[in-house]
């Protein structure tokens, strides 16, 4: 085989921080970008299978690693593969595929794969890189029973058919392993926890009537339906049928019968151990046969009615859900004892803590929701988040949301105490540390929309608003997005700012250790809690060019790739070593990335730095802002000594301008006094002159009329002036 594969040191990029350090990049080319072909991702892990093309064979590369050449490669429902002309991403499942176009199968951790295909008339089966199984073509059956991997990956199976005389039987080959002859194809094998036993039920071929039981690849030699096995895998649990000679089905344990009764129904086992229950139809009332529970084999008291059985994680503690014929009401039995009945139990959710300490489920009273822990009934109104109860991976620990958003009722409830701040609605329902001693989420006022406060551990974070990270993929249940708590519960991550930009990004423990308002993906701690990683897009080289996917570890910058071409796949993964498996574009390489965090720089390093930075950048800003304000009340001594010079020197300008104004009004006052005594004695000399004259023609009008009488009586004529010479 060829291995398409090599491994490069890489030196890291800091980041805000002085420390020099390296991280191990291994790179994996994984086939070309641009000559087509998929590229299947596995659910977990970022493994990735390239179907690929040389001439007009093609083959599959399992991280760069190849395979067989084949004539032709299938579906697993059996149609033939088709090449795509431009390189796509696919995601597949365990039990079948997405997208309609992926050729190869993985296991649910996406450690393990298998796919098939064809060499001449023959198919071929490879299973994890080995050929496990070869046959004729013709006689593949996937269109009936398509390829599959068991979820654990130990096994691969898909049916082979046969038509003689046409009449079909078909058969499961389990890992190469040819099953018995059925003649039906509807064959769907059960198996142990460790997927090394499996059970199914055929139909014998030659009587279409008669079923058979297949153990392990073999006829066990006695009809029965319904094949469970106990989680130790020791005890496979059937149910035979009724038969003319035995008119009663019976549970059998190995073969041998436990129960006889008129109706066996459902089968639980426990998810531990041995133990299992099952629903029996011993007696009946009228016409009707009544439900009752066995547990191991005994009659349970009180069980009438019995629908369905949930154990502990533990397999220590068991309940059923129950109607009482007489009420048509529904009640629990918890370890044997009744609970109060209800108007309906929610079967869908029902919930054992980690521990079996608590047990809880929902009620309907009155129309109403009701969660009910234990033996106590509480009010929920709608239950928020994805589970209606939030349970902590070990320990006893549960949690749950409640909102009435028309009378603005909220709550958040940590093992049954409240822990909402008043005036805040919950975002979203609480997420647990691992062990459930830590807890936090998201909160909003009430009557508003925005999101402005996180809870930690019963206490508001102040000054801070927080914001989630994103989900690559949007339906993808296991990325969190909230509080990223570390694996030991000593660290809390969050995305958040204080109202200042310089502020915003992720915090770890109230520490600010990568400023961004970019979308953030993937955060995640390596299993010794020593690392965080992350991924952030970040602005393209150049204009035109897609946005990088960076990844840092512990404020480093690692790697910058186009992971772009990898959308609705999972290209992250981390192993329990603390590895990193990234997957992305490299020009016309699409290759797989296993990254190692630095060894001499880790997240208390970063913390401690970033404290210290923090620290240094306070005592500066401390310092800028003493400084400023010195220079300010300096500059505040010289406003007020220049403000005081400019009010004397404006003081001594306006009495100068009012003196001016005054001597200039008393000069015009004197030279306007002047003119007017001008003007009088002007006045005075005109009124004597005018006098004066008066007088004079006064005096000339009596010397002319004196004259005249004068002449009148000397009979000369009258003058009318004065002669010259008088």
């Amino acid at each position: 085989m060829n291995k398409l594969c090599m491994t490069i040191a890489v030196v890291a990029l800091t980041v805000a921080v002085p420390a020099v350090s390296q991280a191990f990049v291994e790179e994996q080319v994984l086939g070309p970008a641009t000559q087509g072909g998929s590229f299947i991702v596995s659910p977990r892990g970022a493994n990735v299978a390239y179907v690929g093309m040389k001439g007009t064979r093609q083959y599959v590369a399992f991280n760069g690693t190849e395979g067989p050449i084949l004539d032709e490669i299938f579906m697993p429902h059996g149609s033939s593969y088709y090449f795509p002309p431009n390189a796509a991403a696919y995601r597949t499942t365990s039990s079948g595929v997405l997208n309609g176009a992926a050729a190869v199968i993985f296991s649910d951790d996406g450690e393990h794969y298998a796919y098939v295909g064809r060499q001449g008339d023959e198919y071929i089966v490879v299973h994890d890189g080995q050929e496990i199984a070869r046959g004729p073509r013709k006689s593949l059956a996937l269109s009936s029973g398509p390829l599959t991997i068991t979820p654990k990956g130990r096994q691969v199976y898909w049916q082979e058919s046969e038509n003689i005389n046409s009449r079909y039987k078909w058969r499961i080959m389990m890992s190469g392993k040819p099953g018995p002859w059925s003649g039906n194809q509807n064959m769907k094998p059960v198996f142990t926890p460790d997927e090394a036993r499996y059970a199914y039920v055929a139909v014998n071929p030659d009587d279409a009537q008669k079923s058979m039981l297949v153990v392990d690849g073999i006829d066990a030699g006695y009809t029965a339906t319904q094949p469970v096995f106990t989680s130790d895998g020791k005890n496979l649990l059937c149910v035979t049928t009724a038969t003319t000679d035995k008119p009663q089905p019976s549970l059998l344990i190995n073969g041998k019968p436990a129960i006889t009764a008129n109706s066996i129904g459902q089968i639980f086992p426990s998810p531990v151990g041995d133990q299992y229950a099952v629903i029996v139809q011993q007696r009946k009332e009228g016409y009707m046969g009544i439900n009752e529970l066995y547990l191991n084999g005994k009659p349970v008291p009180g069980s009438d009615g019995v629908q369905a059985v949930w154990f502990s994680s533990d397999g220590k503690h068991y309940a059923a859900v129950c109607t009482n014929p007489a009420s048509k009401a529904m009640y629990m039995l918890v370890d044997g004892k009744k609970q109060n009945e209800y108007q309906s139990v929610g079967t869908n959710n029902v919930f054992w803590t980690p521990d079996g300490s608590h047990f809880l489920y929902t009620i309907s009273s009155g129309g109403r929701p009701f969660l009910v822990v234990d033996d106590q009934e509480m009010r929920v109104d709608y239950l928020i988040g994805k589970e209606p109860v939030t349970l902590a991976k070990t320990g006893a620990h549960y949690a749950y949301g409640t909102r009435d958003g028309m009378n603005r009722n909220f709550g958040v409830y940590i093992d049954g105490q409240p822990v909402l701040p008043q005036g805040y609605y919950p975002v979203d329902a609480p997420v647990f540390n691992a062990d459930g001693s830590r807890y936090g989420f998201f909160v909003g006022p009430v009557g508003r929309n925005e999101v402005t406060g996180l809870v930690l551990d019963g206490s508001l974070v102040p000054g801070m608003a927080p914001r989630q990270f994103s989900r690559w993929i949007a339906a993808d249940p296991l990325e969190t997005t909230f509080v990223v708590f570390s694996p030991d519960g000593k660290h809390a991550a969050w995305l958040g700012d204080t109202g200042n930009p310089e502020e915003s990004g992720i915090y770890v423990d109230g520490k600010l250790i990568h400023q961004t308002s970019r979308i953030v993906y993937f955060p995640v701690y390596t299993p010794d809690s020593n690392h965080f990683f992350w991924v952030t897009v970040e602005p393209p080289a150049a204009p035109g060019q897609p946005s990088p996917l960076v990844l840092y570890a512990d404020g480093k910058k690692l790697l910058s790739v186009n992971g772009e071409f990898f959308r609705g796949t999972q290209p992250w993964g981390i192993d329990t070593d603390g590895v990193v498996t990234y997957l992305g574009r490299d020009g016309d390489q699409i290759k797989r990335y296993r990254i190692s965090a630095p060894e001499d720089y880790d997240l208390a390093r970063l913390m401690a730095e970033a404290e210290s930075q923090r620290a240094s950048m306070k005592a500066e800003a401390q310092a800028a802002q003493e400084h400023a304000a010195q220079q300010a009340a300096q500059t505040q001594e010289d406003v007020r000594a220049k403000a005081a010079a400019d009010k004397q020197a404006a003081l001594e300008k306006y009495q100068a301008e009012q003196a001016a104004i005054r001597a200039a009004n008393l000069k015009a006052a004197e030279e306007a006094r002047q003119a007017r005594l001008e003007q009088l004695q002007a006045q005075r000399e005109a009124a004597v002159a005018a006098r004066q004259k008066a007088y004079e023609e006064a005096q000339k009008a009596r010397k002319l009329k004196l004259l005249n009488a004068q002449r009148v009586r000397q009979g000369l004529p009258a003058l009318t002036e004065l002669p010259p010479d008088s």
